[in-house]
């Protein structure tokens, strides 16, 4: 899509189908609406992810999931004016009218604002062939947005995406790719390195996110919790590094606001870092 997370358009005759296969796929769509409606079938509860959006958002996106299937269109959705649909997107416009003007009483300036509306709140997107809700319900996203969320600043080299999620680097950055188009989730490059956040942390813990994804740099942090007073020398010894190891990263968490002069740790941050790092979260008792 052009835009990423309504004109009033003109009248138009709606266009007939270009071909047989769509011809069917409208009609078979229309015929299973009104089988459910003279059957009384009861409608199951929309997907927890759909709950913000109305109902005739709803409706469109389930037609959407249909048409964005139809390899005969560039998957390119630009809803800007009616006049200057491109063909999926005029296609998906047309169908709605079809399905939902006459049998559901909907306009098609409704429906048209509907459509601008969901390109706005990144629920259809230019280049791919689902909807935000049916990104939502794939166990693979769902395993790629969790991960991301357990451990805000991942990045696509982490060992734990095989070990959580039994999939390599190449698919990993292309879900999260995906996820990001359609607002999912924030890429931000740090470094050389390319991480990923959840859209629940905030910016402002980025790097120190990043930071302690650094094994050496987590135990230093954790031995500092738990020995208050350590010095870098006892921390090289202890952890069985070079002491300008230690020095690097506790300049970096100092630069980051999170140690000070004494390397006493920032508790209000740690507290904070934790609230959102669950793979790596720090023991804080010793400092409670």
């Amino acid at each position: 899509m052009a835009l990423q997370e309504k004109e009033r358009p003109k009248t138009r005759k709606s266009p007939e189908p270009e071909t047989e296969d769509e011809a069917q796929l409208s009609a078979e769509e229309t015929k299973g609406v009104e089988v459910a409606e003279e059957s009384g079938e009861e409608v199951a509860d929309f997907d927890i992810s759909k709950a913000d959006l109305t109902a005739l958002e709803r409706e469109v996106l389930d037609i959407a999931e249909e048409i964005l299937k139809l390899k005969r269109y560039e998957a390119k959705l630009e809803v800007d004016r009616e006049e200057t649909l491109n063909p999926l997107a005029d296609k998906l416009f047309a169908t709605c009218i079809a399905r939902l003007a006459n049998a559901k009483g909907y306009s098609k300036s409704e429906i048209f604002l509907t459509l601008k509306e969901l390109e706005r709140k990144n629920w259809i997107v230019t280049g791919q062939r689902r909807t935000r809700g049916e990104i939502l319900e794939s166990d693979v996203m769902q395993g790629v947005l969790q991960i991301i969320e357990d451990s805000p600043g991942i990045h696509a080299r982490d060992p734990l995406i095989q070990e959580r999620l039994g999939i390599t680097r190449n698919p990993f950055t292309k879900h999260v790719m995906t996820l990001s188009s359609f607002g999912l989730i924030r890429i931000e490059k740090l470094g050389k390195t390319q991480n990923y956040f959840p859209l629940s942390s905030p910016p402002e813990l980025d790097e120190l996110f990043v930071v302690l994804q650094n094994d050496l740099c987590y135990q230093l942090v954790q031995k500092l919790i738990n020995n208050p007073g350590t010095g870098v020398l006892d921390l090289a010894r202890d952890l069985g590094v070079f002491h300008g190891a230690i020095q690097y990263h506790v300049k970096k968490l100092k630069t980051l606001g999170f140690l000070n002069e004494n390397l006493q740790v920032n508790l209000e941050i740690a507290q904070r870092y934790n609230t959102y790092a669950k793979i790596h979260s720090l023991t804080l008792e010793k400092l409670l």
